[in-house]
């Protein structure tokens, strides 16, 4: 069997944010993410993040706390976070530092864990057919702590177009 003709849907999901905090002065939002995850043949899960921006001038810094559980008998809540900085650069370039990893859990809080650092570029791409706008970013993440045990890094390339309605 070809893999097109095996290829199917593993899980849906739903998701949503609400702005819970907002500043001109100080350059700064805040809001929760939430999202239900249906899985085909596993456990459902949710996710909710905590959603931190300051942005003032050319800079950018995020920072998002992230917990997830699955929702069969006894998985435990799961802790990780996402950083970034970045500044502007040239255009509609911006240059910067992204970072993730993982906190741990509820039973074992802040462990020797995965984490990925390192340098990113990202730009946009604005009023594209279809009313959307593309953004890109690039980069290359170092391996820290536990996960320097499998690999020396991650090459990154996100594409997301955004559609507006």
């Amino acid at each position: 069997m070809n893999q097109a003709a095996s290829a199917s849907s593993r899980a849906a999901g739903l998701e949503g944010i609400v702005h819970i905090a907002h500043s001109d002065a100080l350059g700064f939002d805040a809001a929760l993410y939430g999202e239900y995850e249906i899985v085909r043949e596993g456990s459902d899960k949710i996710e909710t993040k905590l959603l931190l921006e300051h942005r003032k001038g050319p800079f950018d810094g995020r920072l998002n706390l992230i917990a997830e559980r699955g929702l069969k008998g006894g998985a435990p809540l799961v802790f990780g976070y996402a950083a970034s900085a970045d500044w502007h650069a040239l255009g509609e370039f911006r240059l910067g530092v992204e970072a993730f990893g993982d906190l741990g859990s509820h039973r074992h809080f802040l462990p020797r864990a995965e984490h990925y650092a390192g340098p990113i570029v990202k730009t946009e791409i604005e009023h594209l057919p279809g009313r959307g706008d593309l953004e890109i970013e690039a980069g290359y993440l170092f391996a820290l702590a536990a996960a320097r045990d499998e690999t020396n890094g991650q090459a990154r390339l996100l594409l997301e177009y955004e559609f507006h309605f």
